[in-house]
């Protein structure tokens, strides 16, 4: 985790790692906003259980007080609006925050799409050459999207989602310790227990995962392009087949993906429900409180898990997705290393008179094969030149060459 986290931090360039403090920042708005619409009920909720709080508990009574309120009824329909009020600028700020979020990481996929196909673009000839096009394709437009999807934009959420997770916890420490730590137990227990269980699962299917993803662009890439070879030779099956067999393999990897990474909530809504009969009965039997003086209580821990609930959830989903896309983001970054350098300059060579090509010698890269001239061939300049020769005779290398795309390990140009 902490590697992906490092590499995501140094793909963004000094601007958008200053947006992503303020992303953070805006996270950190929110948390504090959904612990203030939480809290807002609490009022609501014990007058409602005891209206004589206006005039016992402290803060109630200087609320009635200010407020010049003249029964309980009154300040009860007051706190409930106020709850109500609270309830919907925590909606807005939450559209807000998520609106936010998704236009930063949206933009983050512009431009790191940009930043690697420049990369591709300024790799030099023979690197480019070797590499698939199906590959570069994929990584420019799917491996990004889910470096994005599945990497960037998950830890922004875990950081959203812990923030608002701590700060509940937080509250409802400071409301009842002990209640507390059997809600965390509960809860923040079952959601790290099957992320430990999973997390070896998940990074085996991201792994499939990004293989059968390049196998599917290089089979499509290569159906596309040689068409009309697989018309004359009757191979149409072939072909589909060798796309066939690694998008069933791509669908099975998401599939265990999204399986993995909706389970907890529906195993855990139970332990949600046991969490709140456990808060009640340790109010009752430990704590020897009445029914009329827990109520209350009770109700602000069933929001407050109402709302922590759906935040361990985003954040294990998080966690997973983050996890499933580490490959991804992991050939992504070594794409980037690799690539960022300047773009090879060829100076221009103005001819004079002629140009002598050889003796030379050419190797592919990671070959035997390649081009020989042991003789000097001389172009004077003016005259018109055909090259001819079999398939594999050399001859757009040979333009390469002239060009200056290739150099020639011995010999060359002059």
């Amino acid at each position: 985790m902490w590697q992906t986290l490092r590499q995501l931090w140094t793909i963004l360039d000094a601007q958008e790692r200053r947006r992503t403090m303020l992303m953070l920042v805006l996270m950190l708005g929110l948390a504090v906003m959904e612990v203030g619409g939480v809290l807002s009920i609490a009022p609501l909720l014990a007058v409602a259980g005891n209206p004589d709080l206006v005039h016992q508990q402290a803060l109630l009574a200087r609320a009635y007080s200010a407020g010049g309120f003249t029964s309980a009824d009154a300040f009860l329909i007051a706190c409930a609006l106020f709850a109500l009020a609270m309830v919907v600028a925590t909606s807005v700020f939450r559209a807000i925050a998520h609106y936010g979020m998704y236009r930063f990481t949206n933009m983050r996929r512009h431009t790191l799409s940009c930043r690697l196909l420049a990369a591709y673009l300024h790799l030099p000839f023979e690197d480019f050459a070797q590499r698939n096009s199906a590959d570069l394709a994929k990584g420019v437009l799917a491996e990004v999207d889910m470096v994005i999807n599945k990497g960037l934009l998950q830890y922004i959420r875990l950081a959203a989602y812990t923030a608002v997770a701590a700060a509940m916890l937080l509250m409802l420490v400071i409301i009842n310790p002990w209640l507390a730590i059997v809600l965390l137990g509960l809860l923040g227990g079952g959601y790290a227990l099957m992320y430990l269980l999973v997390r070896g699962v998940l990074t085996h299917w991201g792994n499939v995962r990004q293989e059968a993803n390049a196998q599917r662009y290089q089979a499509t890439n290569e159906t596309v392009r040689g068409h009309r070879e697989l018309s004359v030779l009757g191979r149409e099956n072939a072909y589909l087949q060798a796309f066939r067999t690694p998008s069933l393999t791509y669908t099975r990897a998401l599939t265990w993906h999204q399986t993995l990474a909706e389970t907890p909530r529906f195993l855990l809504e139970g332990v949600a429900f046991a969490a709140m009969i456990s808060v009640l009965l340790f109010s009752l039997v430990i704590q020897r409180e009445s029914l009329a003086n827990i109520l209350p209580m009770l109700g602000l821990y069933a929001y407050a898990g109402y709302r922590l609930l759906p935040a361990l959830q985003q954040i294990y989903a998080a966690l997973s997705s983050a996890r499933f896309a580490a490959s991804s983001q992991h050939a992504l970054f070594a794409d980037l290393a690799s690539s960022l350098s300047a773009p090879l300059e060829v100076p221009p060579q103005g001819l004079q008179h002629h140009l002598d090509i050889g003796p030379l010698r050419y190797t592919y890269p990671d070959s035997e094969n390649g081009l020989r001239c042991p003789q000097c061939i001389r172009i004077l300049v003016g005259a018109k030149v055909q090259i001819i020769g079999p398939t594999g005779a050399g001859k757009s290398t040979l333009l390469d060459l002239i060009l200056g795309l290739r150099q020639a390990q011995e010999g060359g140009l002059s």
